[in-house]
């Protein structure tokens, strides 16, 4: 399912001797959920699905979302990549918790 991340996350490995880059930081408070990214939760609301074609971010990254309160903070856990032209791609992403 995720195999373009599983591939290129090995090749992280091996060239940075299986130590991780470090994870950012990406604000989508800023962006349009309709316009520039569909968010997806799953029915435990622990975890959800974001699509895009802004920049795209790491395993490891947090995201920062907007709710209706205030913001969310999600993990990436996992992205593909949609090797066409538009550069989308679909994340899964896993809330944390304070």
């Amino acid at each position: 399912m995720f195999l373009v991340s599983a591939t290129l996350e090995t090749a992280m490995n091996w060239l940075f001797g299986g130590r991780r880059p470090q994870s950012r930081t990406h604000d989508y408070t800023c962006y349009s959920p309709i316009e520039d990214y569909i968010f997806e939760a799953t029915d435990n609301g622990q975890s959800a699905y974001l699509t895009s074609t802004c920049r795209l971010p790491k395993s490891g990254d947090v995201l920062l979302l907007p709710d209706g309160t205030g913001t969310v903070c999600y993990r990436v856990v996992e992205i593909e990549e949609y090797l066409d032209t538009t550069h989308a791609w679909t994340a899964l992403l896993e809330k944390i918790v304070d």
